[in-house]
């Protein structure tokens, strides 16, 4: 949910972006990062942000479930989220 969620700036490659929108949580110091999950029906779900919580929980109350392509055609991205060469535009 990351790569959707945290999205870099216009311009910016996700991987180069110092900086994402909305901002990632950030380390607690000693503790490290935090993470939220949800276990449903025996299945856990784990987040990096209470924002990627909500945007699954937008996407899997969707009558028809988009496709990773559609999700990442939709933000702008040239490439899928998993490609080594994932860019916005």
């Amino acid at each position: 949910m990351t790569f959707w969620v945290h999205r870099a700036p216009a311009g910016k490659t996700w991987s180069a972006a110092s900086v994402l929108i909305p901002p990632k949580p950030k380390a607690v110091v000693g503790l490290g990062y935090p993470s939220y999950f949800a276990n449903y029906d025996g299945f856990v779900f784990y987040f990096a942000s209470l924002d990627e919580m909500r945007e699954c929980i937008a996407i899997l109350s969707m009558k028809a479930l988009p496709t990773t392509r559609s999700l990442s055609a939709g933000m702008g991205a040239k490439r899928r989220a998993h490609s080594s060469e994932a860019e916005t535009t």
